[in-house]
């Protein structure tokens, strides 16, 4: 800590740089060349209002000497200002004005908030401040950071700012500077507290606090954190899962900002959090007007293509764009499921709640139950480490659709927007709903009955039966168009009660982690931003590097994601045509067996339709590529296929797109069989419209993602690619495509069908013709 002696000699070296003092007009006060690392004020409208207020009620006080703005100058600058003046010095003990150049701007150490609370209160005629000058050359970086630092009489630092401040002197083990500023927080002992355990990192707190430590990065972000939000966070036992919020934050800050951080300011962030463009129309609209107006965001980037790098990079940005204070509002929906999975822990547990979930886990024989509605599941193989992750989270999307009767003194916001009967509830129904569906992931629950809710509403189940299973399978939406006015309340934070029922129905895992990317469309859904929500803090499955014996479990299970049930050897079909063009050409160069392949029923097997020998077998190829398509119309047709789903979505991206004719395509995986469609109202009975089916599109980067049956006509008026599958046989599997799909072993005499407008008929046209279109 700083003795008082070094304190005294720190005041009469920055009195001995004074150089003097004078009145600027506003103009010429420039900001942004602050000692590096130390957090300057922000300027946003609750802090100039402040200070107008203050002006009204007390005058605006710019000549009394602790209201000034310290100015650092070279020595030669500031000979050049006097000269400009006629002047010898500026040492008078009353402020004069001096006149500069319309280009010459001064460096200020601080004041930029009065320099905007004076611009609006000022007479446009007297728009002046008082700077005091000091010998840039003659100050040691010790009294520049004590210039800088001193408390800003415009308004005290947010507790994060103070935050900011500390870690920066703390990483370069400057105690003295990390003691000053903790000082500003007297007054809030809470806040001392907190910071202590972050930095003994019990617990696994050093989780959080090595997210903030990597989101010092981004100074503009720090004036929305809250050291006191750290009181409900800390004992909510999650550090994993605050600190995935917190690392969300820094990857999509850090994709918007680039290589630059550090000028990534306040109103910026501000302005544009809560937004969500990739989805909302209106969050664009709203984000191109904002950079349609000069300085309105990023006003630290001057130059048109380092904006326009920043314009597009927000336009993309998929997610719902997040600060500290989005994420301390998502917080606050964390908090009721991390109450409600402590009941699988004994009373005395002292770990997180993940680790705790972790030890009274079950592994299955990678035979995973995958819930799908409270009255039907499904089945999926997949490695082992995807057990406890799909677990984890079916529990917790189970603790957000029934935590306002199970949790006591938890409960949605705007519950007075509900109609009572909906509050009509029996907790041990849902209870045993929750008891039922932890069993059956892999979870050994400890408590054997729901909470007690003291809340005063019903408890028995009387008029509609709200606690039945609701059977409305309605694909949820991301999107919608509608005109409510924007609020972040909307975008982030606990649900509010009329969506905590509405959205009830969808917060499944394959809804969250499987979801068709939506047309854009005026505003995003509740259930776009829960769903946000559990991205967010509970991210998406990442597959494990292999261990020894993961090889060896992977090697009996040939694709863990896709494959059936059973994995059923290759059967090869021979038709009566080919078998016709065998006899024909009984020659040495006729082709064997193995090199004649009609498509087959197998889902999975990585064999193509290869054309075989060109030049000696012509009329066989045309005869064996024809027997493939099975039905063919002017609006569609249906062709048997055995390369598989992963193969062919892959090439579907690749090619389709440039076909002259585009066209979708149905991927019957049950029956190996693909429906091109160019007039979807011409098919005879719609597989889609069968019972027992699922179907799903591919994402790009290659999960299958659900889409409702009725919107699958749509899909295929814009060349979309359907796969389908029984729910009851193989079942729905997300990651089908892999590991396929990125290979991309496709071979060039791979044939896939092209309609010819002039005869009206659907050809096979190979892989390698369809690339030199």
């Amino acid at each position: 800590m700083a003795s008082e002696t070094s304190d005294l000699n720190l005041s009469v070296e920055k009195n001995i740089c004074v150089l003097g003092s004078a009145k600027v007009d506003l103009v010429h006060l420039n900001f942004g060349g602050e000692q590096a690392g130390v957090v300057a004020r922000h300027v946003n409208r609750s802090n100039v209002k402040w200070l107008l207020d203050k002006f009204e009620t007390d005058r605006c006080r710019r000549l009394e000497p602790q209201h000034w703005i310290p100015v650092i100058i070279q020595r030669t600058a500031f000979q050049q200002i006097l000269r400009h003046n006629l002047m010898t010095n500026l040492s008078q003990p009353f402020p004069v004005a001096v006149n500069l150049p319309i280009d010459w701007k001064l460096q200020c150490l601080q004041g930029r908030v009065r320099k905007a609370a004076a611009a609006e209160w000022l007479d446009p005629n007297d728009q002046w401040w008082v700077v005091k000058f000091y010998d840039a050359g003659g100050l040691s970086p010790e009294a520049l950071r004590s210039l800088q630092e001193y408390r800003d009489a415009s308004q005290e630092l947010s507790s994060g700012e103070i935050c900011w401040n500390m870690m920066y002197h703390q990483q370069r083990g400057d105690e003295a500077r990390v003691g000053e500023w903790l000082a500003r927080w007297a007054g809030h002992p809470t806040y001392y507290r907190n910071f202590n355990q972050l930095q003994n990192g019990h617990r696994k707190i050093y989780l959080i606090r090595d997210a903030l430590d990597k989101l010092h990065a981004f100074p503009g972000l720090w004036r929305s954190w809250n050291m006191g939000s750290l009181n409900f966070l800390l004992p909510m036992g999650c550090p994993e899962e605050l600190s995935n919020g917190l690392g969300n934050i820094w990857k999509v800050w850090g994709r918007i900002m680039g290589d630059r951080p550090e000028l990534l300011d306040a109103d910026s962030v501000d302005s544009l959090e809560g937004r969500c463009p990739f989805l909302s129309k209106d969050d664009r609209d709203y984000i191109d007007d904002l950079f349609g107006e000069e300085g309105a965001v990023f006003p630290l980037f001057d130059k048109p293509e380092d904006r326009a790098l920043l314009h597009q990079r927000l336009i993309q940005t998929e997610t719902i764009i997040p600060s500290f204070r989005t994420f301390i509002k998502d917080a606050k929906q964390l908090d009721p499921i991390a109450k409600l999975l402590k009941r699988f822990q004994p009373p005395k547990y002292k770990g997180t709640v993940q680790d705790g979930m972790k030890r009274c886990y079950k592994q299955p024989d990678h035979d995973f139950y995958i819930q799908v509605s409270e009255v039907a599941h499904r089945r999926e193989q997949n490695e082992k480490y995807y057990g406890f992750w799909a677990a984890y989270r079916q529990v917790v999307l189970s603790a957000m659709r029934h935590f306002f009767s199970l949790v006591p003194g938890s409960q949605p916001l705007k519950m007075h927007k509900v109609p009572s009967s909906r509050l009509q509830t029996n907790p041990l129904a849902l209870w045993n709903q929750f008891a039922n569906l932890s069993s059956s992931v892999g979870f050994v629950l400890r408590s054997t009955g729901p909470f007690v809710r003291g809340n005063g509403y019903m408890e028995g189940i009387t008029g509609e039966n709200n606690c039945s299973p609701d059977t409305d399978t309605t694909h949820p939406r991301l999107t919608c168009n509608g005109l409510k006015k924007w609020s972040i309340s909307d975008c982030c934070g606990m649900t509010d009660g009329p969506s905590y029922f509405s959205d009830e129905k969808y917060l499944y895992l394959d809804n969250i982690y499987s979801h068709p990317g939506d047309v854009p469309q005026s505003q995003i859904t509740s259930f776009a931003v829960k769903r946000n929500f559990m991205l967010v803090f509970f991210p998406q499955f990442e597959r494990q590097q292999a261990t020894s014996t993961d090889v060896i479990f992977k090697s009996n299970d040939i694709s863990m994601h896709n494959a059936p049930e059973a994995v059923q050897p290759s059967i090869r079909v021979i038709s009566p045509n080919i078998r016709a063009v065998l006899n024909t050409h009984n020659t040495s160069a006729q082709p064997s067996l193995s090199d004649i392949i009609v498509p087959t029923v197998v889902a999975h097997a990585p064999i193509a339709v290869t054309d075989v020998n060109m030049n000696n077998a012509q009329s066989f190829t045309q005869d064996a590529i024809h027997a493939a398509i099975t039905e063919q119309y002017p609006g569609w047709c249906k062709m048997k296929i055995n390369i598989s789903p992963g193969e062919f979505a892959a090439y579907y991206k690749d090619i389709a797109p440039d076909l002259k004719h585009k066209y979708g395509v149905i991927f019957d995986t049950e029956r190996s069989e693909i429906t091109c469609v160019l007039n979807v109202d011409t098919i005879e009975n719609p597989p889609w419209t069968m019972s027992d089916i699922w179907c799903a599109t591919p994402l790009r980067e290659g999960h299958l993602t659900i889409v409702a049956p009725m919107a699958v006509p749509s899909e295929l008026r814009t060349a979309k690619l359907i796969f389908i599958g029984s729910t009851s046989r193989q079942g729905f599997q997300q990651r089908l495509l892999f590991p396929d799909y990125e290979l991309k072993t496709l071979q060039e005499t791979t044939t896939f069908p092209e309609f010819k407008l002039e005869t009206e008929q659907w050809v096979l046209t190979s892989y390698g013709e369809l690339l030199q279109l």
